[in-house]
């Protein structure tokens, strides 16, 4: 049941890299794409929500079930919207990097970090406690650093490298493809340290720091995904002698 989060800067290859890895392993990928197409199965109350008993099959749809639940969850326990003011789910957990540390602390549109943290957190917590998945960004490599069994990768090229890529994908100047790549750079350390309060580039949260600008990404996802399996077979080994031992 390989758990893995990846992270890395635009133009590490961080998203491309780890859909990869879920593919060699045959597990899901959760990304903010995939996010932004649960969120949207969600747009209809709570109450009307509890009465569906669909099958969760794609893996849109198994993310989307975990967020129904926990919505319910919140409504149950009388909590209210449990995200912020009036912007919902899908405004909340869609935003960029750059767009969640801008934020303003108040008023219309602000974000309550305490709360998105904790939300993220428990979303997170329950896709990971099925096993089988591999997240990338949203700070998972901070929420499930405790956990065991999951791997945490963060990709890293130099500047140079991640501005070529950006710029052959996206058909921009060099100019333009720094920009993004510093403006990403820049949200994507400043949400950590907003939201999680930790360092993106602290090499304790990482099991594996790959330079992307050195290996195939073929290369990369083969050697993420036998770091996975031996990861969890070592814990797994482990956790039988502490077993018998008792």
């Amino acid at each position: 049941m390989p758990i893995i989060t990846i992270s890395g800067p635009l133009g590490a290859r961080p998203r491309e890299i780890g859909a990869r890895v879920a593919e060699i392993l045959d597990i899901d990928y959760l990304d903010q794409a995939i996010i932004v197409d649960a969120s949207k199965r969600l747009g209809v109350p709570v109450d009307v929500m509890a009465l569906r008993e669909e099958h969760v099959t794609s893996r849109g749809e198994r993310f989307a079930g975990v967020l129904r639940n926990f919505l319910e969850r919140s409504a149950t326990a009388g909590a209210g919207d449990p995200f912020i003011g009036n912007t919902g789910l899908e405004v909340l957990l869609t935003r960029s990097y750059d767009e969640l540390a801008e934020a303003p602390r108040a008023g219309q549109g602000s974000v309550d970090e305490g709360r998105y943290a904790a939300t993220i957190t428990s979303i997170l917590d329950e896709l990971a406690s099925k096993g089988n998945i591999l997240i990338a960004g949203r700070g998972g490599q901070v929420v499930l650093k405790d956990l065991p069994t999951a791997l945490h990768c963060l990709c890293v090229a130099p500047l140079e490298d991640r501005v070529s890529w950006i710029m052959e994908r996206e058909h921009v100047s060099q100019q333009a493809a720094t920009s993004q790549a510093k403006d990403h750079e820049k949200g994507w350390a400043g949400f950590h340290r907003s939201v999680f309060k930790a360092d993106v580039y602290d090499n304790k949260l990482y099991d594996l720091i790959i330079n992307t600008g050195r290996l195939p990404l073929e290369a990369t996802a083969e050697a993420i995904a036998s770091a996975a399996t031996q990861k969890e077979k070592q814990v797994r080994q482990s956790e039988a002698k502490t077993t018998d031992l008792e």
